[in-house]
């Protein structure tokens, strides 16, 4: 059974089923890299959240890392972009972002899908990348030797140039955006750049040897799409790196029985509720 953000059912969540305990969950995946040369923005990681029950005992929760954005173009020589990688918790799955079209380079689908590429006459590079149902969005295709398009986000698709939007949740006591899309990069003379969605996409750059800006770190954020230059002079910006997932865990203190402890991230409290939130990967531990 799946519940929005938040919404905590007293009869499910903080309550004891034989020996498991009922927690509420935020599992966002790492973001999909940008890419070069008026490159797309990578796609937002995959979101989910809900109610799971935890076994007593040690639970491995894993924190997937941001995709890398491509390389620059003399400079360091071209690379490809990457996906993001996936978050685990419990038995859920959030899919890391798809990277981002480019010169080179195909976008991927994803959490969310990476952007198409704009700084090419490939149809198929210019094509963005889908994102997956109940987790993210698609991104938008790159524009024929111009701009690239924007990187999926959770709460939205791509469009051109601009990253799509992320979702807010407000598990940690605080209203917190998660996995926006990475804006677009663009030639020069298509200036000015996309912007990232909100939820820590990196925003996209124009200049010739601007690299993208990274995603934010543990919101699941795309790349940002680097600049360009096409004719005679080819040169390239690189794209940015996708930014870490998070796994956030919640349960109301009370409910915890008088000899039950719970171990494993960063413990916070927020009212009655406690926090433990993972930016990198560990365990779960109810003894």
């Amino acid at each position: 059974m799946s519940f929005g953000l938040r919404t905590r059912p007293s009869q499910y969540v903080g309550s004891i089923v034989g020996r498991n305990l009922c927690v509420q969950y935020l599992v966002v995946a790492g973001g999909g890299g940008g890419n070069s040369g008026g490159g797309g923005g990578g796609g937002g990681g995959g979101l989910l959240n809900g109610a799971s029950a935890v076994t007593i005992g040690s639970s491995t929760v894993t924190v997937g890392g941001g995709g890398v954005g491509s390389g620059s173009y003399p400079a360091g020589g071209y690379s490809a972009a990457a996906n993001g990688s996936n978050s685990i918790f419990a038995s859920v799955t959030a899919i890391g972002g798809g990277k981002a079209g480019g010169q080179n380079d195909l976008a991927s689908s994803g959490g969310s899908g990476g952007g198409g590429g704009g700084g090419t006459n490939q149809p198929a590079q210019q094509t963005a990348g889908t994102g997956t149902a109940g987790q993210g969005n698609n991104g938008a295709n790159g524009v024929w030797n111009s701009k690239g398009g924007g990187g999926g986000g959770a709460g939205a698709a791509g469009s051109t140039v601009n990253g799509g939007n992320g979702v807010s949740s407000t598990i940690t006591g605080s209203s917190v955006t998660y996995a926006g899309g990475g804006g677009a990069g663009v030639y020069a003379a298509y200036a000015p750049a996309g912007t990232g969605g909100t939820g820590g996409g990196g925003g996209g750059k124009a200049n010739i040897t601007d690299r993208g800006s990274a995603g934010t770190a543990n919101t699941g954020g795309g790349g940002g799409g680097g600049g360009g230059e096409g004719g005679p002079q080819f040169r390239t910006g690189g794209g940015g790196n996708g930014g870490a997932g998070v796994v956030i865990v919640s349960y109301p203190t009370l409910a915890v029985p008088a000899g039950m402890l719970i171990t494993g991230g960063t413990i916070t409290s927020s009212g009655s509720y406690k926090i433990h939130t993972f930016n990198s990967t560990s365990s779960l531990v109810v003894s």
